[in-house]
């Protein structure tokens, strides 16, 4: 897989830069995952790994071409300041996904439980 960075624009407002890409694969096969897509595109830019986000791919059936936008900020505290959850989690590594997903589940049962006042959130 290569990369080639086709524009990047400043956000001021928010401190960030918006990066399109194209990700051209060497042969027809499956969509690359965000987490390969955000190595490629952050070794592409030189940009910071912790600050960089992938919020979108598109990979058109029949074609070799992924196209996409990340997300570049100066820092991880950023990201977490501005990104969505999902986003975030859609950036990990498959292992730190499901590890994130499993504590994310964890906490929407305590809140149900606690909202409930049963364990496990089951009504009465």
């Amino acid at each position: 897989m290569k990369v080639e960075i086709s524009e990047a624009s400043e956000r001021k407002l928010i401190g960030r830069k918006d990066v399109d890409f194209v990700v051209t694969l060497e042969k027809p096969g499956p969509t690359p995952t965000v987490s390969e897509v955000r190595k490629l595109v952050t070794a592409k830019g030189g940009f910071d790994s912790g600050g960089t986000v992938v919020v979108k791919l598109i990979h058109r059936t029949g074609t070799q071409e992924v196209r996409g936008l990340a997300h570049v900020y100066q820092s991880e505290e950023e990201v977490k300041k501005w990104e969505p959850k999902h986003v975030m989690i859609a950036n990990l590594e498959m292992e730190q996904k499901k590890q994130a997903l499993e504590q994310l589940k964890k906490a929407r049962m305590e809140a149900k439980a606690a909202k409930s006042g049963t364990p496990g959130g089951a009504k009465k």
